[in-house]
C-alpha cells in the first residue's frame, strides 16, 4: 500500500533532509555554538533549536546556520533523493537536461528524481540547477517526495482561494499548495499570503522538517481521510476520459508465432483506422498473414455502429446488419475502441495496486506528454481478465509477460498506448512461443465526427 511506503520514508527524510551536505556544510558547529539563531524568524526558532539539539541540523565552521539563506533547485532535489534513498545507479548515460551534464555534482540525483517523478525541469531541456528554489517548488517537491503530489484530487481549493496572492500560484503547484495548507504541513507567509514565488529559506526547510517529525502520522491520516488519492492522478483521469473518448484512432498490431511452421515464423499484421462519437463508432481493419516474406492471407473488415445497430462489411462483400455473435466471430484478431476502453476500465478497478512508473516528459508531434509504464504479472492479469488467463488449454501460465506504456497530454487525454505481450500458447498439445506488439494512437481528440449507417440494399 502506498501509505506504508510513505510512512517508512518520512523517518529517513526527517533525519537527513537538513543535514544533507549540499545544503549544510560538513565543517560544523554544534547546537550550543550556533550564533545566529536569533536572526531567524520567530516561527522558526523553536524548530531550529530542537533540530540543533538533536544534531539534525548544524552550523558552518564559523558557527552560523544562516537561516535566511536560500536553497537552489539542485541542492533541494539532492537532499530529497538522498533522504528517500532513491536508486541513483540506474540513470541514463545521456543527460536529460543541458545544464546538468554527467560531470555535474548533482547529475545522478537530478536524473533519479526526474525518472521517479519527484521533479520536472524548467523546460524540456533545462533543469535550472542554480535557480533559487521557490516556495511553491519546495512545496511540490516535498509532497512528491512523500509520494502524494500528483496523487491527490482536492475537490475544492478552499485554502488557496482564501489567499490574497492566490493568482501568483502556478497551476502545476495549486494542488500541492492546497494540500500543504489544508493539512497544516506548511503555513503561509502571512494571514492571507503564501508567497509562492518567494525563495525557499533554510529556516523554512527546518520548520518543515520539524513538522514532519512531530506531525507525520496526523498529516498522513489527513491525506487518507480528506483526499481522493490515486497514484499519478493525471493518468487516472486520462484513463477515465478514455472511456468516453471522442475522436479518431488507429491501431497497428503485430503478432508473431515461432515454430508453427518449419524454419519460419508466422506473423499476423493487423492495422485499423477508426473514429468514435459517443455510442457510435466506425473502424476499417486489414489483416495480413505472412510466413517469412510470403503473404498467405489478406482480408479486410469494416464495422459501423450507429444507434445500437452494427453493420459489417467483409472483403468485397456487401454491407449487412450483423448480430453480436457475428461481430464477435469476425473480431477474433481485431481490436475496436470498445475493447481498448474496457481494458482501461479494468485497469482502473485495481489502479492503486498497479506497479506504475513515471517515464518523464516525451514530445510527440510537437506536444508534451507524460509517459507512464507498467508491467503486469500473472496474478494481476488473471484478476484483470479471468476469462483469458484462467481459461484452460490456451495460454501457458509460466511464460506470460505484459508491459504497457501510456502517454498522456496536458489535457489529461491518452494520446498513445503501446502494449507488449508475449509468452507461450498451447496449440495441438504443443507450447508455441508468441510475441504481440500493439500500438494505439489517438488523434483529433474531442472532435464531433459524423458517423452514419451505410446504405444497405434490401432484397425483395
Amino acid at each position: 500500500m502506498m501509505f506504508n511506503r510513505i510512512r517508512k520514508s518520512i523517518a529517513l527524510l526527517t533525519l537527513l533532509i537538513i543535514a544533507s551536505t549540499t545544503v549544510i556544510p560538513t565543517n560544523i558547529a554544534h547546537a550550543a555554538t550556533l550564533l545566529d539563531i536569533d536572526e531567524s524568524a520567530d516561527y522558526a526558532k523553536d524548530a531550529i533549536k530542537d533540530l540543533a539539539d538533536k544534531d539534525i541540523i548544524t552550523g558552518d565552521a564559523q558557527g552560523y546556520f544562516n537561516p535566511q539563506n536560500t536553497v537552489t533547485r539542485a541542492e533541494m532535489i539532492t537532499l530529497l533523493v538522498k533522504a528517500l534513498e532513491v536508486d541513483t545507479t540506474n540513470v541514463p548515460e545521456t543527460p536529460t537536461f543541458n545544464d546538468v551534464p554527467q560531470t555535474h555534482w548533482a547529475y545522478k540525483y537530478v536524473e533519479a528524481a526526474y525518472r521517479d517523478g519527484i521533479v520536472n525541469g524548467m523546460s524540456m531541456d533545462i533543469f535550472g540547477d542554480k535557480e533559487q528554489c521557490t516556495r511553491e517548488q519546495m512545496t511540490v517537491m516535498f509532497v512528491r517526495a512523500l509520494g502524494i503530489a500528483d496523487d491527490i484530487n482536492m475537490s475544492e481549493f478552499l485554502h488557496v482561494n482564501a489567499l490574497s496572492d492566490k493568482d501568483t500560484i502556478s497551476s502545476w503547484a495549486k494542488k500541492a499548495v492546497e494540500f500543504s495548507l489544508a493539512s497544516e504541513l506548511m503555513k503561509g507567509t502571512g494571514a492571507t499570503t503564501f508567497s509562492a514565488k518567494g525563495n525557499a529559506q533554510r529556516q523554512q526547510v527546518a520548520v518543515l522538517t520539524h513538522r514532519f517529525i512531530n506531525d507525520q502520522e496526523r498529516i498522513l491520516d489527513f491525506a487518507e481521510a480528506n483526499t481522493n488519492m490515486v497514484k499519478y492522478a493525471n493518468l487516472y483521469t486520462a484513463l477515465e476520459n478514455n472511456n468516453t473518448y471522442k475522436g479518431e484512432f488507429n491501431t497497428q498490431t503485430t503478432m508473431t508465432f515461432s515454430g508453427l511452421v518449419p524454419e519460419n515464423d508466422l506473423t499476423f499484421n493487423l492495422t485499423g483506422d477508426g473514429a468514435v462519437n459517443g455510442a457510435n463508432y466506425q473502424i476499417a481493419m486489414t489483416l495480413v498473414l505472412k510466413e517469412a516474406e510470403s503473404t498467405l492471407l489478406e482480408s479486410t473488415l469494416e464495422l459501423i455502429t450507429v444507434d445500437d445497430k452494427t453493420y459489417m462489411k467483409e472483403d468485397d462483400l456487401e454491407w449487412y446488419e450483423a448480430t453480436p455473435e457475428e461481430v464477435e466471430e469476425a473480431l477474433t484478431f481485431g481490436t475496436t475502441h470498445t475493447d481498448i476502453a474496457m481494458s482501461n476500465d479494468k485497469l482502473l478497478d485495481i489502479y492503486n495496486q498497479l506497479p506504475i512508473t513515471f517515464g518523464g516528459l516525451v514530445e510527440m508531434d510537437g506536444v508534451n506528454t507524460s509517459k507512464y509504464s507498467l508491467s503486469l504479472d500473472l496474478e494481476t492479469l488473471k484478476a484483470l481478465d479471468p476469462e483469458t488467463f484462467l481459461g484452460e488449454g490456451t495460454l501457458v501460465d509460466a511464460e506470460l509477460n505484459f508491459d504497457m506504456d501510456i502517454y498522456v497530454n496536458e489535457s489529461n487525454q491518452v494520446v498513445k498506448q503501446v502494449i507488449r505481450y508475449g509468452g507461450q500458447i498451447q496449440i495441438e498439445d504443443e507450447n508455441v512461443p508468441f510475441t504481440t506488439l500493439m500500438d494505439i494512437n489517438y488523434t483529433n481528440i474531442g472532435a464531433d465526427i459524423e458517423i452514419t449507417a451505410p446504405s444497405i440494399e434490401v432484397t425483395p
